[in-house]
């Protein structure tokens, strides 16, 4: 009887959750400890994911099938740098021109440029306070 009451008395104390190790590849949640899995497949904390909107026109036109029949399909590009061939690149698509919008959860910050493009032709533009992209497309 002794025994039941010193064991209940003995207090647990939760190991903490470690948080992720930046950078490293995960599909779920679960994966990252402590952190979030982001839409770019990596491992990073809460505090660092925002959601954004991507949104565009084409020739201050809103997008239908007329406005997009050169470019019916287009390709979202999130970036963390502006130049070509530098930095990281989340791309997601192909999808129909003429949804004329984006939103995306979980996107970490250091992905700060967006860009809609279509075979021929795209253009970017950085994200505002709100996370929010808005371009008026040439095609």
């Amino acid at each position: 009887m002794a025994f039941l009451l010193l064991a209940s008395c003995v207090e647990f104390e939760p190991q903490p959750v470690p948080e992720p190790e930046p950078g490293t590849r995960c599909e779920i949640d679960a994966q990252c400890g402590a952190g979030v899995c982001a839409r770019t497949g990596e491992c990073t904390t809460y505090d660092d994911v925002r959601v954004a909107h991507v949104f565009w026109t084409i020739a201050k036109k809103p997008v239908d099938a007329s406005t997009c029949a050169n470019g019916p399909d287009i390709i979202i590009d999130l970036k963390t740098q502006p130049e070509v061939g530098q930095g990281e690149v989340a791309e997601f698509g192909p999808m129909a021109c003429t949804l004329g919008q984006f939103t995306i959860d979980k996107l970490p910050s250091k992905y700060w440029i967006a860009g809609v493009r279509n075979r021929e032709a795209g253009m970017d533009v950085p994200f505002d306070e709100s996370w929010t992209a808005r371009l008026d497309l040439p095609f």
